[in-house]
């Protein structure tokens, strides 16, 4: 069996055609990693201002307390 340059040619351009789909996957899967990573710093950031709600919360509920149910404003 001998290779032609045409068959050659015809291989290279199956390659280059392959090249190209896998490299616009990439682009694409580096587009979603992007997206999934804005979306867990969104939820971190939710979770941190979750978490200084609950402070306050837990702060207001001491306060009544140490106050024997009398609400103390803070300053």
């Amino acid at each position: 069996m001998s290779i032609s340059k045409k068959h050659l040619l015809v291989e290279k351009q199956k390659l280059e055609q392959d090249f190209n789909a896998l490299s616009e996957q990439l682009k694409q899967s580096e587009l979603s990693i992007q997206g999934l990573k804005n979306n867990l710093n969104a939820i971190h950031g939710a979770m941190q201002q979750v978490d200084k709600l609950l402070g306050m919360f837990t702060d207001d509920k001491e306060e009544k307390e140490k106050s024997d149910g009398k609400v103390v404003q803070k300053t």
